[in-house]
């Protein structure tokens, strides 16, 4: 009896990939396109591949708007806020402290009324 063939020799097709994810396919409208090329070109050697670029114009675009801070978040940086407020010793600014501390303590309580409603 013969002993089967473990390899049947059959190849993947297609290049191998490289990348850690799938790929994401774009199309751009001839302008964009021309955009995209002309931020490329005014790049220092060596200029980034046409992905590269678009890798670094995503990145810049969500770092340019991060996303808004969760209502915990918010909390958070408003009781920061009120702790900061009142300075340890006497001042002649020590009045707009406290008020400042007020309108912090009112902005943390409307916030807290939101999360309870949620």
């Amino acid at each position: 009896m013969k002993t089967s063939i473990a390899d049947n020799g059959k190849r993947t097709r297609g290049r191998p990939t490289t990348g850690i994810r799938a790929p994401i396919g774009v199309r751009l409208y001839p302008e964009m396109e021309a955009a995209l090329d002309d931020w490329i070109a005014s790049k220092p050697e060596p200029r980034p591949s046409r992905p590269e670029a678009i890798r670094q114009l995503v990145k810049l675009g969500i770092e340019a708007n991060p996303p808004a801070p969760t209502l915990d978040e918010q909390i958070a940086r408003q009781e920061e806020k009120i702790a900061r407020r009142l300075p340890t010793k006497q001042s002649p600014k020590k009045g707009m402290a406290v008020l400042r501390k007020g309108l912090a303590e009112n902005d943390l309580r409307k916030l807290v009324e939101k999360k309870s409603q949620e």
